[in-house]
This record gives structure tokens, C-alpha cells and sequence, in this order.
């Protein structure tokens, strides 16, 4: 019977390895974060090949493996902690040798809790032996060289003990160490052993939470004081060593410090604008804890790329040298190919290694076409050599249309072949604003030099009209009002008169309107629609260098119609406890022509964008400064001249206003909750008698 289960196992695991290599079986799917921050499916970067178990490789079953290590793309050795053993394979994952009884000294040693390795060029062999608080540096037969252990240093700290994880040693012969409950940073060691001291110690950022728990210790007694959590870096949990630059990842609140790059002398040198993992972050309620990416290894290949394995999601991040994004593949997950507790990462000539020490064994990833393609474009890209990438580029969006960073690239190569027009499409296709900027400001150079005579006499032309303008403004004037008093009834000019007038009256306009009951709903209508597509049009047509992502009509909608209404019910409601006099037809018209200056500066933006770039938004921004400003003014002077209030209390009443938008807000998402959870109660009860019956 158990001969009979051997055998029903080998072969259910020959076949997962064989359905694994030759299929092109994935059970995830590839993606990017495209510019807006949106998930972009592409096409995969690696496929699964083939499943390495102790057992196929002639080592017996792995237990826990915590870390592995490949050596000049001949040898992986893997720390196979549960049974306190180092397995060596070769390239084609058969057993070369297993290192399980060590000489130290002349005496019989072993490793207790194996956890990270790393083997330098000529041989030796870096394992943190976690179990018996050391470092061993070991050659193959398991001689052990010397050990590395807790410094006796008064600058270490004591009381930390000395669990070694993670070590990488650089070309000098220093082994950084990760020990588990140090915070200030990897545990150094010179070529011979000796302690030297910590590396890349990282600062304890100050947030709000920090500076008010400081702030309240002042006013705690010396027992209060002890209960209170203390706040300390982040600890390295892996780190890599490519050309003496050290990559750690860690798990750190500040997604952008995920992943490090140190320089030699320990400052992060990581040029990321964007945060590491993944951007979606779930709430797991068994826990009620959110949880995002936790990075538990990661590598770096002989192109500078940085692969790093996230443990929370089961996936693989990839970066370029530079730090931009190329991949995201990878899930949590049972099934061939997929991951349940992955633990390192490493690269085998071209394909990828993640160990999985929850299903005790590896996975072996050969990379496809794509990735190919675009490892080939991004290389020529990094090197500057954009003329060069343009073909890899193109042939990376045969495969993939919605691939951003191949339009980047071919608008960088557009772009120094001077030709702007098609680098500025490029760019707009990769929502690249900077370098979009860049692109036209010398295509409207172009424009402008090879026009300049038609563009000068059109600015003589609209000088000499506005002069003309001005020196017959009188009669201009008078021909205005004479086209209005035949368009507009008689009864209603006194009506179309104040929104005018208020914008340069506005103390005196607010309340002569009020006292004349000259306030009008339909005049104000047309005012907060005017005001609505100005708001739409900025959504819409605002010059590309300088439109901001938005939430399309629906969010235009809520931030005008909707927020309008609002401040109107909040100010009239307020109106009896602040003695205010205004009629709700006076809180309208007066709100809705306060927006005029905003609504006509807003006009101006939309069009003036168009035509600015990103060195010149300090112009765009004071129009919008100016429009803000007027009609701030204008909302005090009309909530002061409709309510009768002082000064004071007209401030008072606009804050208060503001609370109560807020309020109301607030009430609202309240009652739909509640009413949702109302819904889903009665969808319950109505499915529990269903099923009964």
C-alpha cells in the first residue's frame, strides 16, 4: 500500500513538472500601473517551466526552505532549513553535494535553522546559522573558515541578541548582515570577521502621530511613559549586492522606501518617483488590518533589472535600473505555477528562480517573446541610444498597444531627431506631461518663427481694435444698452442688472439688491450653468501639459450643481441662528454671482492652457489666484449684504456654512450605508425563509 502511494505520488508530481514545461499555462496574469495609477493587463513576462522538488533533484523532500543562492549561473545553493542542511544543485537542479556536517576546527559542527546564504565569486560559502546565533563562512566540504557572531561592541546592541537572516557580501570581502531586531540598520563585518559597524540606518520619519505622542509625554508621568509604543526604523528584511551598490526592501509604512539603493558610503541613492508594490491595498477583516505589498527578497540581474518578491500577494514586481516599472506578474495561490509562501529570488541565466517554502520547493520561469522585446528596447532607452530602441519599441506595441513606457520611448526618439509634432503624440499617448512640455515648447517655437508675419499684424490688428474700443467706449456702451432694452422686457432689465454691477459694487450692489427684492432664480440659473460648463470645459479642453486627472461629468456635476445646492440649504438653514435676514432667493443670487469672477477666469485658463507649458504655469495659476480672490470677496460682501451681518459674523456664517456642507455630506453617506445594510438584511431574511420553505 505505501509502495503503491510512492508511486501514485512520483507520478502525479512528474506530471504537474511536465504540464508546467510544456504548456504555456499561466495562472495569473501580467500588468502594469499605467501614469494615472490604473492597472494596464499585458501581455505575460514569464511563464511557469518547471517545478524543482528536493526530491526530483536527488536530495529528499526540502523542509522550509528559507533562501537560495545561485552561483555564476552553474550552482544554486539552497538553505533547507527544516533539516539543517545546505543542498547544492547544478544548473539542471540534480544534487552536486549536500552540507550537513561541518569542521570546525577539527571539530564536528552542524547548522541549526538555516536562513539566508550568499556565495561569493571564489567559493565561499556566506550562511546565517539563525538557530545557533552566527555567521558561518564555509567552503564546499563544509570546512567552516571562521564565524561571524554578536559583537561584544558597546555600539551594538546587547540586548538585541544576534539572529542572523539575511547576509550579502560586497567585492571588498564586508558581509552585510540583516539581524532580526537590530533597527539601525545591516550588522557589518570586515573581510577578516571583525565587527566595523551598521549600514544604511535609516531615520524614524516624523508624522503627526509621532509629534503628538512627543507633545503628551511632556504631561505623562515615568510610568504613563513606559506603557507608551516606541517608534524605530524600519528593519532590512533581504538585501542584494550588484558592483557594491546594496538593495534592500523593507517593510516600511512609506511605500516609496520599499526598496533601497545604497551607494558604498550608505546613503539611498533610489531615483523613484512613484511607490514600490502594489497600489491597491485590501482590507482583511480577519485581522482589521490592511494589507499591502511586503517585499521578503529581492535581485538584481546583470542588467541592473530589480526583482522583487512580494510576500503578501504572491507576485513578482520588476524594475528597470532606473527604477520604472516593466512588470507585475504572480498569485497566491495552490495551483501549478502559482506561489503560497514565497521566500527568495533569485536569476539562473535568463529565466527566474522564487522559492516557495510553503509548498518546499521552486519554481523555474523562462521568460517570453515580450519580455525579450521590451528587456532589448528598455536597455537601448537606458543607454540613451533612442533612434536605436525605435524598432524594439515599435514591435513591443505590436504585442502589446497599451504598453506606456514603449511611447515614451518613441517620443524620446522622436524627439531628438526633432521632430516634435510625433514626439508630442508619443508623449500624450504615455500621459508624459514633462516631457510633453519639453516637445512643445520648441514645436510652437516653429510655429511662431515660420508665422511670425502673419502673428505680428494679427497682434497690431487687436491692439488697434481694443484702442479703437476704449476710445469709443461710450458709444459702445450706449449701443449695448440700447440692444438690450430691445431684447430684454422692460421688467426684467432691473434683474440683469446686478450681477454687473455687483463685481465692481459689491457692498453696495448685495444690499441694494436685497432691499429692491431685485434678487432673481432664473438670472442666478443661468449663472451656475455658465459657471457648470466652465468647470466642464476644464475638465475637457484644459491644455493637455496642464489637465488633471478627473472623475469625468458625473464628479463635474457634484462639484458644482450639487455642491451649490448644498451651500445654499446650509447657509438658509443657518440663517435663523445667526439672525440672518436673507431669503433663500437672496442666499441663491447672491452665491451664484459671487462665481461670476471665477467662471470668466476659468474660461480664460481653459483657453490660455492650451497655448502655455509647464515653465510658464506660474500665469495660469494666478488667473485662477485672481478669479479666487474676487470671488471670495464677492461671496462675503453678498452674505453680508443679504443677512444684514457685521463683518464678524458674515465670517462666522461662512465657515459655519462650510460645516454644514460637510454635515450634510456626511448624514448622507450615513443614511445610504444604513440603508444598504437595510436592503441587505431583508435579501437575507427573504433568502433564509425561502430556503426553509
Amino acid at each position: 500500500m505505501v509502495k503503491r502511494m510512492v508511486l501514485l505520488t512520483a507520478a502525479a508530481l512528474t506530471l504537474m513538472v511536465s504540464v508546467c514545461a510544456d504548456s504555456e499555462f499561466a495562472p495569473y496574469n501580467s500588468y502594469i500601473y499605467n501614469s494615472e495609477s490604473a492597472a494596464t493587463p499585458v501581455p505575460n513576462a514569464y511563464l511557469p517551466e518547471s517545478i524543482v522538488l528536493g526530491t526530483a533533484a536527488g536530495a529528499g523532500e526540502f523542509s522550509s526552505p528559507e533562501d537560495f543562492f545561485v552561483w555564476n549561473d552553474e550552482l544554486i545553493f539552497v538553505s533547507d532549513t527544516g533539516h539543517d542542511r545546505i543542498v547544492v544543485l547544478d544548473a539542471s537542479f540534480k544534487t552536486v553535494d549536500i552540507i550537513d556536517e561541518l569542521n570546525n576546527s577539527g571539530v564536528p559542527d552542524s547548522l541549526s535553522g538555516p536562513n539566508g546564504i550568499y556565495v561569493t565569486e571564489n567559493g565561499e560559502i556566506y550562511v546565517c546559522d539563525t538557530g545557533n546565533s552566527r555567521v558561518l563562512v564555509l567552503d564546499r566540504s563544509g570546512r567552516v573558515i571562521r564565524s561571524l557572531t554578536q559583537p561584544a561592541s558597546g555600539d551594538y546592541p546587547q540586548n538585541a541578541g544576534f539572529g542572523a537572516v539575511k547576509v550579502a557580501v560586497n567585492s571588498s570581502g564586508n558581509a552585510y548582515v540583516v539581524v532580526k531586531g537590530v533597527y539601525q540598520g545591516a550588522v557589518v563585518f570586515d573581510k577578516n570577521g571583525k565587527f566595523s559597524g551598521f549600514y544604511g540606518t535609516a531615520n524614524v520619519e516624523s508624522t503627526l502621530q509621532i509629534v503628538t505622542q512627543a507633545f503628551f509625554k511632556k504631561f505623562m508621568t515615568k510610568e504613563q511613559r513606559k506603557k507608551v509604543p516606541k517608534f524605530v526604523p524600519t528593519e532590512f528584511i533581504n538585501l542584494d549586492i550588484a558592483d557594491d551598490f546594496v538593495y534592500t526592501c523593507t517593510n516600511d509604512t512609506n511605500l516609496m522606501r520599499l526598496i533601497r539603493k545604497f551607494n558604498p558610503a550608505g546613503k539611498n541613492i533610489a531615483n523613484n518617483t512613484g511607490i514600490f508594490g502594489d497600489y491597491d491595498i485590501v482590507w482583511d477583516s480577519t485581522v482589521n488590518a490592511s494589507l499591502s505589498s511586503q517585499f521578503v527578497d529581492v535581485a538584481i540581474d546583470k542588467n541592473g533589472y530589480i526583482y522583487a518578491l512580494d510576500n503578501t500577494y504572491g507576485k513578482v514586481f520588476i524594475y528597470d535600473e532606473n527604477f520604472r516599472q516593466l512588470f507585475i506578474f504572480g498569485i497566491k495561490a495552490t495551483t501549478v505555477g502559482a506561489l503560497q509562501f514565497p521566500a527568495a529570488i533569485d536569476k539562473l541565466g535568463d529565466r527566474l528562480l522564487v522559492l516557495d517554502k510553503g509548498k518546499n520547493c521552486f519554481f523555474s520561469y523562462a521568460p517570453t517573446d515580450f519580455f525579450a522585446c521590451v528587456e532589448k528596447a528598455n536597455m537601448l532607452y537606458n543607454q540613451g541610444l533612442y533612434e536605436e530602441a525605435i524598432e524594439p519599441w515599435r514591435e513591443v506595441l505590436r504585442y502589446c498597444s497599451n504598453y506606456e513606457p514603449a511611447y515614451n520611448g518613441l517620443g524620446k526618439a522622436m524627439y531628438t531627431q526633432n521632430k516634435y509634432e510625433k514626439a508630442m503624440g508619443y508623449f500624450r499617448a504615455a500621459n508624459n506631461r514633462a516631457d510633453y512640455s519639453s516637445a512643445f515648447k520648441y514645436y510652437r517655437a516653429g510655429i511662431i518663427q515660420s508665422n511670425f508675419t502673419f502673428i505680428m499684424l494679427a497682434f497690431i490688428a487687436l491692439f488697434a481694435l481694443i484702442c479703437a474700443a476704449l476710445m469709443n467706449i461710450k458709444k459702445i456702451v450706449a449701443a449695448g444698452v440700447g440692444l438690450s432694452r430691445r431684447i430684454v422686457p422692460a421688467r426684467q432689465r432691473s434683474y440683469i442688472k446686478y450681477p454687473l454691477y455687483n463685481l465692481f459694487h459689491p457692498f453696495e450692489g448685495f444690499e441694494e439688491m436685497r432691499n429692491k427684492e431685485k434678487s432673481s432664480y432664473t438670472v442666478s440659473a443661468g449663472v451656475v450653468a455658465v459657471w457648470f460648463v466652465s468647470q466642464l470645459m476644464a475638465e475637457k479642453a484644459t491644455g493637455f501639459i496642464f489637465r488633471a486627472a478627473g472623475g469625468g461629468a458625473d464628479m463635474v456635476v457634484m462639484k458644482t450643481l450639487v455642491l451649490f445646492c448644498l451651500w445654499a440649504a446650509s447657509n438658509w438653514g443657518l440663517r435663523t441662528f445667526l439672525a440672518g435676514r436673507g431669503k433663500m432667493r437672496d442666499i441663491v443670487s447672491a452665491t451664484a454671482y459671487s462665481l461670476i469672477p471665477y467662471t470668466f477666469f476659468s474660461f480664460v485658463y481653459v483657453i490660455v492652457s492650451n497655448f502655455l507649458i509647464l515653465e510658464e504655469a506660474m500665469f495660469l495659476n494666478l488667473l485662477l489666484t485672481v478669479g479666487l480672490l474676487w470671488s471670495g470677496l464677492l461671496l462675503i460682501a453678498g452674505m453680508k449684504g443679504v443677512h444684514e451681518y457685521e463683518f464678524g459674523r458674515t465670517i462666522v456664517s461662512i465657515l459655519l456654512t462650510a460645516l454644514g456642507v460637510l454635515l450634510i455630506v456626511f448624514l448622507a453617506i450615513l443614511f445610504y450605508s444604513s440603508l444598504q445594510q437595510v436592503f441587505d438584511l431583508v435579501v437575507t431574511i427573504f433568502s433564509e425563509i425561502k430556503y426553509r420553505a
